[in-house]
């Protein structure tokens, strides 16, 4: 039952990370899209969905608010309407939005109880069931890269990593000029 517990657990989690890894980082404009009536953070969030498909629903609502708010008054917008027309205007502004918006966490076996049951019961699971296969892992939002080095790690204790190929990709470009490209 906790295996089970677990496996969702860490589902939602990729799930999650793997919609944001998902983001698009251009800026389509429609022609003649009018302006939408963003009366409030609720609308605003809507329109964040609808415009990059980021749901702010899934972040600590009074730390993303407080961030956001700076983030508009340093764009001398008025209110979130005007931030959102600015946001669809332009495209520098978009992406240093993105780029705010990512929380950058990146550390060594994060949130240890998910990586004990990742290593005793879902990897010796899948290695049952997929023994003798290569492995392509796909770690999506991984900031510098700590996470997919974790995972790397955990499988080296199952099986040859050079039977193991992990993607690591973030949507932070800022972040990403810092990480290098590394081979396992």
């Amino acid at each position: 039952m906790e295996f089970m517990k677990a496996a969702k657990d860490i589902f939602i989690f990729f799930v999650v990370f793997f919609i944001r890894g998902n983001v698009i980082s251009c800026l389509t404009i429609r022609k003649g899209e009018d302006r939408a009536m963003i009366k409030n953070y609720e609308d605003f969030k809507d329109a964040v969905l609808k415009l990059s498909t980021i749901d702010l629903n899934a972040y600590k609502e009074r730390q993303m608010k407080r961030r956001i708010d700076s983030l508009i008054r340093k764009n001398n917008a008025k209110d979130y309407e005007e931030f959102v027309h600015i946001l669809k205007t332009d495209k520098t502004i978009y992406e240093e939005f993105i780029n705010y918006l990512t929380i950058n966490v990146s550390e060594f076996y994060r949130n240890p109880a998910q990586w004990k049951v990742l290593e005793e019961e879902i990897i010796p699971y899948l290695m049952e069931k997929f023994s003798g296969r290569n492995l392509k892992i796909w770690s999506a939002a991984c900031s510098t890269g700590d996470e997919p080095y974790s995972l790397a790690m955990v499988l080296g204790k199952f099986m040859p990593l050079s039977q193991v190929n992990i993607t690591a990709t973030d949507i932070d470009k800022e972040v990403l000029e810092k990480s290098t490209v590394r081979t396992l």
